[in-house]
């Protein structure tokens, strides 16, 4: 690039107008309420709601949706989709409509775990089989929460170059979820 010159700048901007969410409209939401869902979208709740605090821009729709669908995530919800069905806005006022839809699909629980622990040798401890409190849901972060315990446990036994791989032996769907 060049160098520039100039000793003085003037800037004149012209604001323009401020898009904010006039409405959010959820379908197909159960797991959560729509006070919840609706704050992964505009700030918490406030006793005045100013627009200032809703603030629409088309990058942080889709930040937020992400947000949404790693909450999901993170409830055990695998297979569960949150997209767009509509935005519209109006370009003197700035007001956007958006009517989000989600697809949650069923909970993933686990019941049991099953624990083998390899070994050199006569190390080798005998496999076990830890039963969960029911209604654990199943997500990476609990995959990882629970590695984390594995290891710690062979840790504190003296083996610090613990793997922990995970391998689901059944899956089963009932009415309400899948185990």
């Amino acid at each position: 690039p060049r160098d520039f010159g100039a000793r003085a700048g003037e800037f004149r901007l012209h604001r323009g107008v401020r898009f904010y969410y006039h409405s959010i409209a959820f379908d197909g939401l159960t797991a959560f309420s729509q006070r919840t869902a609706a704050n992964y979208f505009v700030s918490g709740d406030m006793l005045v709601k100013l627009r200032v605090n809703r603030v629409f821009s088309p990058a942080a729709l889709s930040s937020s949706l992400g947000a949404r669908r790693e909450a999901y995530a993170r409830a055990g919800y695998q297979e569960a989709t949150v997209t767009t069905n509509r935005v519209t806005w109006n370009e003197s006022t700035g007001a956007v409509s958006v009517e989000i839809a989600l697809r949650e699909g069923l909970p993933t629980m686990v019941r049991s775990v099953r624990v083998q622990v390899q070994g050199a040798g006569d190390l080798a401890a005998p496999e076990t089989t830890r039963t969960l409190k029911a209604g654990t849901r199943y997500s990476r972060l609990w995959q990882q929460g629970f590695a984390q315990t594995l290891q710690s446990e062979q840790q504190l036994k003296g083996f610090p170059d613990t793997a922990v791989e995970f391998t689901p032996l059944r899956r089963e769907t009932n009415a309400t979820s899948i185990q």
